[in-house]
């Protein structure tokens, strides 16, 4: 798993940090984020917070953090666990991930369960448009309903959602994100506004008057300002 995710992060810019100061894996982009990467077996994943393997990962930090001084506020762990069978064994460790993702020292923390026939089939090059592909092509109704009918895709959606750098790109020209929707809705707001001033500042002052006077355009101008809100 190690060595893909190795090639995922070279493909996103990302450097290993190359330092005799343990064995540990970090990669940087510019010396601004620091991502540590870590595999565990399901035993020392039930485990996590007292294991020999998390230990050592602090060691390596605490060194790091002498040579790289923003470090200590800029670093992530990405915490790969192993399992054999997902069906039966990714609901054991589900709330040991909350409370993992949830724990708030030292770094943010971000496990990805997989088996290892699912990194089999993950290429040696352009991952990451691989894995926009698989989730393109997969189905978020049937996921919802049975997570692990499609594996790939559940390892795909786990790399989309924990790994900060990664970023789906929807592959139809017709999709519209949320901000956008927002941001036309709230232009389309503004210009009704803009047109309510506009018609104030044709009237002369006692159409003014009378128009601010009127309890029906007092209620237009306040639900124009409501959408704007919604």
């Amino acid at each position: 798993m190690i060595e893909k995710i190795k090639l995922l992060f070279n493909e996103n810019k990302y450097v290993q940090i190359d330092k005799n100061i343990g064995n540990e894996i970090c990669f940087t982009k510019e010396e601004r984020e620091y991502l540590f990467v870590k595999d565990y077996s399901q035993e020392d994943f039930k485990s996590f917070f007292s294991c020999d393997k998390t230990k050592s990962l602090i060691d390596y930090f605490d060194k790091l953090k002498i040579e790289y001084s923003n470090a200590e506020k800029n670093s992530s762990l990405i915490i790969f666990v192993k399992l054999d069978n997902l069906e039966t064994e990714y609901d054991l460790i589900e709330n040991q991930i909350l409370a993992i993702e949830e724990d708030e020292y030292f770094f943010r923390k971000y496990v990805i369960a997989y088996k290892e026939d699912m990194i089999e089939k993950l290429p040696n090059e352009n991952i990451r448009n691989f894995i926009n592909e698989v989730v393109t092509n997969g189905n978020i109704d049937n996921f919802r309903v049975e997570k692990f009918q499609n594996k790939l895709y559940f390892l795909a959606l786990q790399l989309f959602v924990k790994l900060p750098f990664l970023k789906y790109v929807p592959k139809y020209n017709n999709f519209k994100s949320i901000q956008s929707i927002l941001d036309n809705k709230l232009d389309d707001s503004l210009k009704e506004v803009n047109q309510l001033f506009d018609d104030l500042d044709l009237m002369n002052d006692e159409e003014e008057k009378l128009f601010l006077s009127q309890d029906t355009k007092d209620d237009d101008l306040f639900k124009v300002y409501q959408g704007i809100l919604k």
